[in-house]
């Protein structure tokens, strides 16, 4: 196909134009691993790249900021929710982490935002915001997915829940933070440190599959998040880490790096031979309510370790500033 001067192009011209090269960009991206969510940009992009000449509005290395772009943008975005539907509207932009809390006695689901934002001037710049905590301006009780409702219970029931809330959404954002530094010269650190707090979800996701089964099936990639954060530990401060399951024995040889009273979260986690027999259907499914405890457990516990990781940069708390991409205020008239 050959490639073309975008203002030559009627508004249906254009919008057909990118229909018959989308599958093929597409095609590119999705072979390439882009995730989905990251498409209809790049795609844009590379339309631009490899399809068109010239804008009139500006040298085409300048493309971002024409209202050329924020058209051909829209058009693929476009495309992008016809041709996926759900699948692209629904998409997880890995924004938010799973965490689990209690209300009414039932476990539930808490989608909680890893980062957060401040308007600093309105439709210009904002800043983004990596918080370690649930900070005070937020509201952890709207973080709630799919859960029982709150009417009717006491001041007292709803701010334990809250309180609840807000130690789980902590220690996942201390984690994925803590976590982002330690690695970066060190591919086995990084390759330990990766899956971690998918690991947590999967345990959070399988709890909430409300079986046996899946509880059963929950206390093993928890064990896993505790281990490889343990070993990574080791790794920073020994130069090696020991091939073995057990967790107490795991902590034992970084304990003069970690508080004392940490060793105390594993004994709700069920270790090393509690852990085979489980896997190899040997032993009786935990509760719901043991499930949780072994959950939350595990959950401070890789936070306190990640906590003393050492990293070459720390972003707990840190503040960017962003600007507005120029081309977005042309999208709301293409």
């Amino acid at each position: 196909m050959a490639d073309a001067d975008v203002d030559t192009f009627s508004g249906d011209e254009l919008k057909d134009y990118i229909e018959r090269v989308a599958d093929l960009l597409d095609t590119d991206l999705r072979n390439r691993g882009v995730e989905l969510n990251q498409r209809p940009m790049m795609a844009a992009q590379q339309f631009v790249d490899h399809f068109i000449v010239s804008l009139s509005e500006a040298p085409k290395e300048n493309y971002l900021v024409t209202r050329s772009f924020a058209v051909i943008f829209a058009h693929f975005t476009a495309w992008y929710k016809d041709r996926y539907g759900e699948a692209f509207q629904n998409f997880d932009t890995g924004g938010n982490a799973v965490v689990l809390a209690e209300v009414r006695g039932a476990v539930v689901e808490v989608r909680v935002p890893l980062t957060r934002s401040e308007v600093e001037e309105e439709g210009v710049t904002a800043w983004l915001i990596f918080p370690a905590q649930v900070d005070p301006c937020e509201n952890p009780l709207k973080w709630l997915h799919h859960a029982p409702p709150l009417a009717g219970l006491d001041a007292k029931s709803i701010a334990k829940i809250r309180r609840d809330i807000s130690k789980a959404a902590g220690d996942i954002r201390t984690i994925r933070i803590f976590l982002m530094g330690p690695g970066k010269d060190n591919d086995v650190i990084h390759g330990l440190l990766r899956g971690v707090v998918s690991d947590l979800e999967a345990s959070a996701h399988l709890i909430l599959k409300r079986d046996a089964a899946g509880r059963q099936g929950a206390m093993w990639p928890m064990h896993i998040a505790c281990e490889k954060v343990l070993k990574a530990l080791a790794l920073q401060q020994n130069g090696s880490f020991r091939e073995i399951h057990n967790l107490f024995e795991l902590f034992d040889d970084v304990k003069d790096h970690l508080p004392a009273g940490l060793r105390t979260k594993l004994r709700d986690i069920p270790v090393d031979r509690a852990q085979m027999d489980a896997r190899y259907g040997q032993a009786s499914p935990p509760s719901e309510i043991q499930a949780y405890k072994a959950y939350k457990a595990a959950l401070a516990f890789v936070a306190g370790v990640a906590r003393n990781l050492k990293a070459d940069l720390y972003v707990a708390n840190a503040r960017f500033l962003l600007k507005r991409a120029p081309w977005t205020e042309f999208l709301k008239d293409s």
